[in-house]
């Protein structure tokens, strides 16, 4: 019951230092530097990378305006106006409302920028451990650390960038497979700009040396997309026997209390080494052609068996401007890679070990991702035996192993199970090493951020069948990682007795989820959410990202070779006789684009109306380097077009924009929210 969960307000951190069997948390923060910090800096630091700091509202609400115009082009047209109305209504009374912007931020900013002063000087970071913990770490010796690892996986370095050459052979390959992939799908599939996955390293505190865990960014991979739509075509169409898998800890909780054990059965894990480095590529392929050929014919099965060549072949990533290579394996951080395993989890590994549940020498079974759980009957095997059969399953895998503690338990996946005579009982499990830390409640989140771990933790210590005192331990533990983050007592029980009443409707919300069209707002400061609220009746769903956070506010400015002109976004040109402009945009290079406007003026084929302007008033546009100005550069195609009708608008105000661009339904003339834009000049144009 909720009552008996309830801790009273001072008596919190009494009973829980009290608990003996209270968790102990590692602190949050590992400086491997000789840096010393104020008590101010270590304070902010304290808050966790993802701490983000609010800036002033002048710095964001042209970035928050041109959001609003993205959603609002979500809705239905008759729609549109009405809600442009509203927005920009919103929005002027966001801009005249007397503080925007308070002091503890202020202060906040000044401490990170002295942080981030203080770290170039000295060249170190700020990385992350694989624990949440907040790492100081020298430049140099993290790089070291990282060619470590690379040296020891004996990655290839390639001599160039295979992106380009990648990306052709994509488009090749996918135009051949037309029985899984329609021709229409294909410009949606193809990446607009690719790039090499990134490689990010975490460090491993708690292991000698300090090794790294690599964390690949897949994202602006060349296959990233069709990867997502593989995935999805090989769960279509293959048959996965997921008897032995478990879906979630809840569920296994509840089967290993159900089940009845006797005093000579023990319990033991495995856990896969570096499973998705040593996954034996062409046996998982074989394998799924012939699952494959159960339920498809030979054509289908070789276009799906093609597409996931190319995907898995395509297997590399960049650290500090080189280009490696892995030799076998699945690429990490790719949508289909779990799938990849999975296929060659239950062949290779669940159908052996299955032999052992046949004879009888282990009485439980199941199997999350990478990590097993056995029961195994001590008189009929011993663990040894066990180790020695499912290390020759394949050459190429290598099983660890971690046998009952002195409590009888074994930790497996979040929970910690342990034997009873006759039975086993369950709790909650944290690593030695975990942190308390979480998104701290006075951090520039969306309150459903701040929510989301303790959702998570509330509904897991209500979902397992936890003893009284065990769940006693859990809300006390909970109630302390909050207090711990500043977060507010009454909405943590208030939280509680939502999850336990079940009154937050999670479900009902998810239903109406599925039928809305969705676009995200970078989450500024909490006034956004008076924007956002707008579209609560409408099919429009919001979703949240954040910005300005302590890493990124710590992070020295990269130089890259890569010119402005080289980038996606807005850009203008000016006509060299008339002096006026023609705004574009592009997703691709900046320079390229303009490049075809002046094939378009040298070849007489007036395709945009910037070579309509030249070729009709017989004007000159000089060279592509006087006449091409990067007004701003954009990663998001979605805000492509609302920030090009901006910039139009803009200039038509101005009387700057070439006549024949005037008549273009992109200018806009009448939108609310570029007027309010213009009216307030909080956005300068730049100089001809």
């Amino acid at each position: 019951m909720l009552d008996s969960l309830q801790v009273k307000k001072g008596q919190q951190t009494t009973t829980s230092h009290n608990n003996q069997q209270q968790q102990q948390f590692y602190p949050r923060i590992e400086n491997l530097t000789d840096i010393k910090f104020t008590e101010e800096e270590l304070k902010l630091l304290n808050n966790g990378l993802e701490y983000s700091i609010e800036k002033p509202l002048t710095t964001y609400f042209t970035s928050l305006a041109v959001e609003t115009e993205r959603a609002i082009k979500l809705l239905d047209t008759k729609l549109q106006n009405e809600y442009r109305n509203k927005a920009a209504k919103k929005l002027k009374e966001i801009f005249n409302a007397s503080n925007h912007h308070n002091i503890p931020q202020a202060e906040q900013l000044r401490i990170a920028e002295q942080l981030k002063s203080k770290l170039v000087k000295q060249n170190a970071i700020l990385v992350q451990a694989d624990n949440g913990k907040t790492v100081i770490i020298n430049s140099d010796k993290y790089s070291k650390k990282v060619h470590t690892f690379l040296e020891a996986k004996n990655f290839l370095v390639l001599p160039k960038d295979p992106t380009g050459e990648y990306q052709k052979f994509i488009r090749k390959t996918i135009q051949q497979c037309k029985l899984i992939i329609d021709k229409h799908e294909i410009k949606y599939l193809m990446q607009k700009k690719p790039s090499p996955p990134k490689l990010k390293a975490q460090l491993k505190l708690h292991e000698s040396n300090i090794p790294i865990r690599p964390v690949i960014n897949n994202m602006k991979a060349p296959t990233y997309n069709i990867a997502k739509r593989l995935d999805r075509i090989l769960n279509e169409h293959l048959t996965l026997n997921n008897h032995y898998t478990v879906a979630n800890s809840t569920n296994l909780a509840i089967d290993l209390t159900n089940l009845k054990i006797k005093e000579n059965h023990k319990l033991v894990t495995y856990n896969i080494r570096d499973l998705y480095d040593n996954i034996p590529i062409e046996e998982t392929l074989a394998t799924m052609e012939s699952t494959l050929l159960k339920n498809n014919n030979t054509p289908k099965t070789r276009q799906i068996i093609t597409l996931t060549k190319l995907v898995l072949s395509q297997n590399y990533f960049t650290f500090q401007n080189k280009i490696y290579q892995t030799k076998k394996g699945v690429p990490l951080g790719s949508p289909i890679s779990s799938t990849i395993a999975e296929i060659f989890l239950q062949h290779f590994v669940d159908k052996h070990i299955k032999q052992l549940s046949d004879m009888k020498n282990i009485i439980f079974y199941k199997r999350y991702a990478d990590d097993i759980l056995i029961i195994y009957d001590t008189q009929r095997i011993q663990p040894n035996r066990i180790n020695t059969y499912i290390n020759q399953i394949h050459k190429d895998i290598e099983f660890n192993h971690t046998y009952e503690n002195n409590e009888c338990a074994v930790p497996f996946m979040d929970i910690l199970i342990i034997r009873k005579q006759s039975n086993l009982e369950i709790d909650i499990f944290r690593k030695p090493t975990t942190t308390d830390t979480t998104i701290n409640f006075f951090s520039n989140h969306h309150i459903e951020h701040k929510f989301a771990a303790f959702r998570y933790d509330i509904t897991r210590m209500h979902s397992l069948p936890l003893k009284p005192e065990r769940k006693q331990k859990e809300w006390i533990l909970i109630q302390q990682i909050a207090q711990n983050n500043n977060f507010p007592e009454e909405l943590l029980q208030h939280l509680n007795y939502q999850i336990q009443h079940k009154e937050n409707k999670q479900e009902e919300r998810n239903k109406g989820n599925k039928s809305k069209t969705w676009t995200t707002f970078t989450y500024y400061s909490p006034i956004v959410t008076e924007i956002t609220n707008l579209f609560e009746p409408t099919n429009v769903g919001i979703s949240f990202t954040i910005t300005n956070t302590l890493q990124h506010l710590t992070k020295s400015k990269i130089i890259k070779n890569t010119q402005e002109q080289d980038k996606s976004g807005i850009y203008k040109l000016t006509c060299k006789t008339c002096r006026k402009s023609y705004i574009g945009q592009t997703s691709r290079s900046i320079k390229q684009r303009c490049q075809e406007h002046f094939s378009d003026i040298k070849h007489n084929v007036p395709k945009s109306a910037f070579a309509k302007h030249i070729q009709n008033n017989n004007h000159e546009c000089g060279t592509l380097n006087d006449t091409m100005t990067v007004l701003k550069h954009i990663k998001e195609t979605t805000l492509l077009i609302p920030y090009e009708q901006l910039y139009t608008k803009l200039y038509h105000d101005n009387e700057q924009l070439i006549q024949e661009q005037r008549v273009n339904k992109h200018v806009c003339k009448d939108n609310p929210i570029y007027q309010l834009i213009h009216d307030l000049h909080i956005m300068s144009l730049p100089p001809d």
